[in-house]
């Protein structure tokens, strides 16, 4: 009976050592993984806030064009009020030369 005793402490004792090294293994590939899992989240950080950076510049770059072109359509205007001005300006040349022409005798 004594035997019987001894062989099932050696089972348990066997039993208890692995799942002692069972545990051990799958806590330290757990570890690994969040490791993993840590070090894949950092550079998927990084790359999100380089591209929020290019996105920004990007934004900047476009802010800056849109008011270089409202300055430059404000001179377009400007300029068409000017070509428009200088176009009423040579028709009335051009009437006064048509009259002064008329009063020319042709052969």
């Amino acid at each position: 009976m004594l035997d019987a005793v001894w062989i099932a402490l050696g089972v348990a004792v066997v039993a208890a050592a692995t799942a002692t090294v069972l545990v051990v293994s799958r806590a330290l590939r757990a570890w690994r993984s969040f490791r993993s899992l840590l070090r894949g989240a950092s550079r998927s950080f990084a790359e999100l806030e380089a591209k929020a950076a290019a996105t920004e510049r990007k934004a900047v770059s476009a802010s800056d064009r849109s008011t270089r072109l409202a300055e430059s359509v404000t001179s377009l205007e400007q300029s068409l009020e000017t070509l428009a001005v200088l176009r009423e300006a040579a028709g009335e040349a051009g009437e006064h030369v048509r009259r002064v022409r008329g009063l020319v005798p042709r052969k």
